[in-house]
């Protein structure tokens, strides 16, 4: 089983070092892809919201200053579109 995870350097919810300690118990540690994500928080893997949702008072709405949310799921589509083609065995 391939596990792919993207974690937020300036998450204080769940951050890389715990998440790399629960990924020590995975029997196949080669399987996964776990990449520290520079500058993200923990919501900045939600997709962006409107902006009549986009506000100080709704915490997923929000991420860390400097982080472009739009950008990185930009990235994201593409490593997902990677990271699927090589886990299932199908052609891109």
């Amino acid at each position: 089983l391939a596990i792919l995870v993207r974690t937020g350097a300036r998450d204080p919810i769940c951050p890389t070092l715990q998440i790399r300690a629960a990924l020590r118990s995975v029997p196949a540690p080669a399987r996964v892809d776990l990449v520290e994500v520079a500058g993200a928080g923990h919501f900045s893997f939600s997709t962006p919201f409107p902006p009549e949702l986009t506000r100080p008072d709704f915490p997923p709405s929000q991420d860390p200053p400097g982080f472009d949310r739009a950008a990185y799921h930009a990235t994201l589509r593409v490593e997902l579109a990677r990271f699927f083609t090589a886990a299932l065995g199908v052609a891109a």
